[in-house]
């Protein structure tokens, strides 16, 4: 899926949660849990994790 937006946000990522529909943190919190960690500690470090 391409971002309409890139221009405006060359840093997001789409990520595919599986079996999330309506609302992604209630449908698959720790899916959701573990994409977000994985982002921000690739844009900023492990130490952002700890």
């Amino acid at each position: 899926m391409s971002n309409p937006h890139a221009s405006l946000t060359g840093h997001s990522e789409h990520s595919a949660i599986p079996d999330a529909t309506h609302m992604v943190v209630g449908d698959q919190n720790d899916a959701f849990g573990d994409a977000i960690l994985d982002f921000l500690v690739r844009m900023h470090g492990k130490g952002i994790a700890a």
